[in-house]
């Protein structure tokens, strides 16, 4: 039997016999600088300029800085803002370190020496001609210059990669509906296109940055680095490029067959999934079908779980039912072989009413949902006594799966398996 330990702040993962035990610390996000030192300390770390805003609430220009800042040609600078009020601790300190009688916008440098101020915001071209008379560089001329001088630097045009993405990324923000800002832990909602986008936008916003991918793909480039400045960054928006798409498809065989060689790379199935999703979604099953595994080795236990998951919620956007099934009914019918038994704490340590919770998340749920939606309802049902048989105790079961039975218009089926009865393990 395997055993799973869970909680929110602490993972501990008992493996399979024969290897090690693995914890992962879970950490919060980074404190944002609020004093001019910590502010210099980061500026430094970065090693580019900054943005300094010590405005009056009664007449704010944090607003109006933001706007111009996505501006053309401004949407390429990206330098952070560091904003405080007149009052404010920080706008106290940088009017004290600076003698600034009243509210300012700055541009510093890396080693915060005031580059540009002023007490009024110019217009963008105006205010980007006196960054240019600063000698200030953007970080995408940065690496340009750094690729141009190393061109045989790998990680350099992987940084450039990341970088061209970022800029073009901002630059789609008049094409794109707003969004709301998602609640942390919450997937942010897919972008959607507000006017149509042409092949002259395509090329002027992607074309460049799609030509250097196609290039880092079909060399084979991508097997050398790990990627992360370009995998890092979500791919959605891309997906709306022709340009960006066409060099996808190009470069998804030759990362399929690099998947074929290594079946387990999680680099190389990040690269997967991101290319997968600028093409607009791709079959999982046919990709697993045709892999060759060592002796031993589970094909269930592929794609990774963080793979899986991220696969999992555009197929089900898309309404792939078909093919979440035919990916997720082998991988339980496997998972049954080995009856798991789930111990789940919350981050005071104390355990939660089950253990049900990890693998209905990553897979239960999805299955149980696309055989509903299929109209397998039979299948569902008999999925719901394979689990309380695999996982005894499951006492979270009846509400789980009456949800999923409602959401797909089944009342009667959500009354009955609302109704279950689950006797907690002692």
């Amino acid at each position: 039997m395997r055993v799973l330990v869970l909680g929110l702040a602490l993972l501990s993962l008992a493996a399979l016999p024969g290897r090690a035990q693995t914890t992962v610390v879970m950490r919060g996000k980074p404190k944002e600088p609020s004093t001019w030192a910590e502010i210099k300390r980061a500026l430094r770390e970065r090693a580019e300029p900054a943005w300094l805003l010590v405005e009056d609430p009664a007449k704010p220009m944090a607003g109006a800085l933001a706007e111009l800042l996505k501006a053309e040609p401004l949407v390429e600078s990206a330098f952070k803002v560091y904003s405080s009020t007149l009052e404010g601790p920080l706008g106290r300190e940088l009017r004290g370190a600076f003698g600034w009688d009243g509210p300012r916008w700055a541009l510093v440098n890396a080693k915060g020496q005031v580059l540009l101020v002023g007490t009024r915001l110019p217009p963008a071209p105006e205010l980007w001609a006196q960054v240019r008379q600063a000698g200030v560089q953007t970080r995408l001329e940065v690496l340009e210059a750094f690729v141009a001088r190393n061109p045989d630097h790998l990680e350099g045009r992987v940084e450039l990669l990341g970088e061209r993405f970022s800029v073009a990324h901002r630059r789609m923000a008049p094409f794109l509906k707003p969004q709301p800002k998602p609640v942390e832990d919450e997937k942010a909602p897919s972008p959607e296109l507000i006017r149509p986008f042409g092949d002259e936008e395509d090329g002027r916003i992607w074309g460049r940055l799609a030509a250097e991918l196609e290039r880092h793909l079909l060399s084979g480039d991508f097997l050398k680095t790990e990627g992360w400045p370009f995998l890092g960054k979500p791919q959605e928006v891309a997906a709306f490029s022709p340009a960006m798409k066409a060099a996808a498809l190009k470069g998804l065989p030759v990362v399929e067959d690099a998947l074929r060689q290594s079946p387990t790379h999680w680099i190389l199935w990040s690269w997967w999934e991101k290319l997968a999703t600028i093409t607009g979604g791709r079959p999982l099953s046919p990709l697993l079908a045709s892999f060759t595994l060592l002796p031993g080795q589970r094909l269930t236990a592929l794609p990774p779980e963080y793979i899986l998951k991220g696969y999992l919620q555009r197929a089900r956007a898309a309404g792939a039912w078909k093919a979440i099934r035919e990916l997720l009914a082998p991988r339980w019918e496997a998972e049954q072989l080995e009856p798991m038994e789930v111990l789940a704490l919350d981050i005071a340590g104390k355990a939660k009413e089950d253990g049900l919770g990890f693998s209905w998340d990553n897979y239960l749920g999805a299955l149980l949902e696309a055989r509903l939606r299929l109209g397998e309802t039979q299948d569902a049902d008999r999925m719901l006594a394979e689990i309380l048989q695999w996982q005894p105790g499951s006492v979270s079961l009846p509400r789980r799966a009456a949800a999923v039975a409602t959401a797909c218009g089944y009342p009667d089926l959500a009354a009955r398996w609302g109704a279950l009865k689950v006797a907690p393990k002692s």
